[in-house]
């Protein structure tokens, strides 16, 4: 896993608005997920099979929690260091 450029890049002279992932998904793997950062933005695309995800509304409202938590748990750590230096 790399970060993405956090700045924008061009492609014949125009300015990227944005990258979106893509995953095909090979036989045999019913759920693909691509986390993607640029321009200092980061996207999520999941790829799944029916059967595999039913309610693929429930399972992002699960993935976007859980970003949340971790962005929070984030935000207090950082709050902890800056505390601890002072």
């Amino acid at each position: 896993n790399i970060r993405g450029p956090d700045r924008p890049l061009h492609l014949g002279g125009r300015k990227l608005q944005t990258v979106l992932g893509f995953l095909p998904l090979p036989p045999g793997i019913p759920l693909g997920i691509v986390i993607l950062s640029y321009n200092n933005s980061i996207t999520l695309t999941v790829c799944g099979e029916p059967w595999a995800v039913p309610n693929a509304d429930l399972f992002l409202s699960y993935v976007v929690e859980e970003y949340q938590n971790l962005v929070n748990e984030a935000k207090q750590a950082k709050e902890s260091v800056a505390k601890q230096e002072v």
